[in-house]
């Protein structure tokens, strides 16, 4: 049956430095139509988006080592700030970001490289399919940049 297409599922973040990012993520179903994949880069992390209240049907929590934290557990989980977390959110429900908007970026592939970002900085990454029959449910990712390296100088005696 021709539809919207599922969300992606298994993002990661396989590689990040002090200003670029690579996010991998596998594609859902294309709901029977070409896909393309949606990634929106907000600076600053989940944890202002609010209460689990704002959390729609199926949310999923993955830690930092990408091991799926028990679904009832999502809830209690969403004031943690961990390195990555992945929380689907219901279309139905708005996604409200307090968070400024860094970029938008558009692919063939679930795959990104975003880059110009700044060194131990917090992001939000709102990742979403498109099709002409409409978008998928959204998954969101936290990350922190690294930061820059700390300068010492030596004292002169």
């Amino acid at each position: 049956m021709i539809g919207r297409p599922d969300a992606v599922r298994g993002c990661a973040i396989t590689n990040h430095s002090m200003s670029t990012l690579l996010v991998e993520c596998i594609p859902g179903d294309d709901g029977g139509l070409r896909q393309h994949f949606n990634l929106e880069v907000y600076i600053g992390s989940t944890t202002n988006l609010g209460s689990s209240s704002n959390i729609g049907n199926g949310a999923t929590i993955i830690n930092a080592n990408n091991k799926v934290v028990d679904q009832t557990l999502a809830a209690q989980s969403a004031s943690i700030a961990t390195t990555t977390t992945t929380t689907s959110i219901n279309s139905n429900s708005l996604l409200q970001h307090p968070q400024r908007l860094h970029s938008n970026h558009s692919s063939s592939q679930p795959n990104f490289i975003v880059s110009s970002l700044t060194p131990g900085t917090p992001y939000t990454l709102v990742l979403y399919a498109t099709n002409a029959k409409g978008r998928s449910h959204s998954v969101s990712l936290s990350a922190v940049t690294l930061s820059s390296p700390e300068k010492h100088t030596a004292r002169g005696t």
